[in-house]
C-alpha cells in the first residue's frame, strides 16, 4: 500500500448572491436530477472559471430536515 500523504485543499464558500451572479440568475440549465437542477456558471477569480452549480430542490431539502 502506498502512502499518499496529506493533500492541501483551498476551499471557498460562496454566498447565495454570488451564485446568482455566477449563473446569471440560474439561467443556463445543464441537467435536472433527483435532487435538483444543475446550472452553468462562471466565477471571476482573476480569470473566469467555469463552474456547475446544483440548486437543490425543496423536496430534497425537506427530506434532509426530516432525517436530522
Amino acid at each position: 500500500m502506498r502512502n499518499v500523504g496529506a493533500v492541501e485543499m483551498n476551499l471557498r464558500c460562496f454566498t447565495y448572491q454570488e451564485l446568482v451572479e455566477a449563473t446569471d440568475g440560474f439561467k443556463e440549465e445543464l441537467r435536472k436530477g433527483a435532487f435538483g437542477v444543475v446550472y452553468k456558471g462562471a466565477i471571476e477569480m482573476g480569470s473566469s472559471i467555469l463552474v456547475a452549480v446544483k440548486k437543490l430542490s425543496s423536496s430534497f431539502q425537506d427530506h434532509e430536515r426530516v432525517q436530522d
